[in-house]
């Protein structure tokens, strides 16, 4: 288990992303893996940023690895299990890791696709990742960024998933090289791993730009201009600043100013319930009038206003249709 070697050619970089259902994929994985296997393991799993880890104990408790939520600036080892902390990024550059809170990306930090991507810049054709259960497509752009650098991409079959929609959204657009049963996956890596590989990175692989999306920082709107071209005309749900549409093979995500990166579906999830929050906000405006208005028609009949009152209650009546229409958007958009 010492310190990483500059073993160019050897395949010994696995990464592993998952989201709901992933710890018990991941400790059934490593479970059948000896503690002494002979590569790093990065691992990201969508956690909640309150919540306290306790996964490498459980880990080590499981699976007898040495597990850990890495420093900043850690040296990577080889026989290691490191786990992305709660409510930070955790990429992989020249052989050291960068632990830092960053802009969210897919809606979730830790996400998986800066993981993948610093993967795949560092490591090219010595990289495996691989995609387990899990709702959304966080982590099928960086997969396709492994691909394309050379390395090999492994997919949980999404029937045997316990949440398919990141495995079937990564099969969607990346050309897998591994689509199995997570029962068959340690069997996979055993295989793979301390292969000798070609040290070169694959035909396809953009290095600058893919560097550039693996250290993402705040740019300037001439910088993301002079890149990117203009903006795409959407708001980031995140900041309200412009965002601009990249797009990568088959992948396609946008990018904010900051930094703030979206996935196609996490960029819808975020902009629907950006909607629903303000179709809230004018159903309990609507409501808030519907009650002015009967209390100023109750007021007016007081005092002999037939006409007013009349007049009131007829702004009220249709108030609340409004408010019954909205109600039926939201549950439209809830269902």
């Amino acid at each position: 288990m010492g310190s990483e070697t500059k073993r160019a050619g050897v395949r010994d970089i696995v990464a592993i992303g998952a989201s709901a259902g992933g710890i018990e994929a991941i400790l059934k994985i490593l479970g059948e893996l000896s503690a002494d296997f002979p590569a790093s393991v990065f691992v990201v799993i969508h956690l909640s940023p309150e919540s306290k880890s306790v996964l490498p104990e459980i880990i080590f408790r499981k699976t007898g690895f040495r597990a850990v939520h890495p420093e900043n600036n850690q040296r990577v080892e080889t026989g290691v299990v490191y786990l992305a902390p709660p409510d930070y990024h955790m990429t992989v550059h020249e052989g050291r890791i960068a632990v830092e809170k960053g802009p969210r990306e897919n809606r979730h930090r830790p996400a998986i696709d800066p993981l993948f991507r610093s993967v795949a810049v560092s490591y090219g054709s010595r990289a495996i990742g691989i995609i387990l259960t899990g709702s959304l497509d966080d982590g099928t752009a960086g997969l396709q960024a492994i691909k394309m650098c050379g390395g090999i991409a492994i997919v949980q079959h999404p029937e045997d998933a316990l949440f398919p929609g990141m495995p079937e959204n990564a099969l969607r657009s990346v050309d897998v090289d591994h689509c199995v049963p997570m029962a068959k996956i340690s069997g996979l890596l055993k295989e793979l791993v301390g292969e000798r590989v070609e040290a070169k990175n694959g035909a396809d692989c953009n290095m600058p730009a893919l560097d550039a999306k693996a250290k993402p920082k705040t740019m300037t709107p001439r910088e993301m201009m002079s890149k990117l071209g203009p903006p795409s005309g959407f708001v980031c749900p995140e900041c309200n600043g412009p965002l601009w549409e990249l797009n990568e093979g088959k992948t396609t995500h946008f990018r904010c100013l900051v930094g703030h990166q979206f996935s196609p579906e996490s960029f819808l999830v975020e902009e629907t319930e950006a909607l629903e929050r303000s179709l809230w906000v004018a159903a309990k405006t609507l409501e808030e009038r519907v009650t002015l208005l009967n209390r100023l028609a109750a007021k007016a009949t007081s005092v002999g206003q037939t006409t007013t009152a009349t007049s009131f209650r007829q702004k009220a009546d249709e108030s609340e249709e409004h408010v019954e229409v909205i109600r039926k958007m939201i549950g439209r958009l809830q269902s």
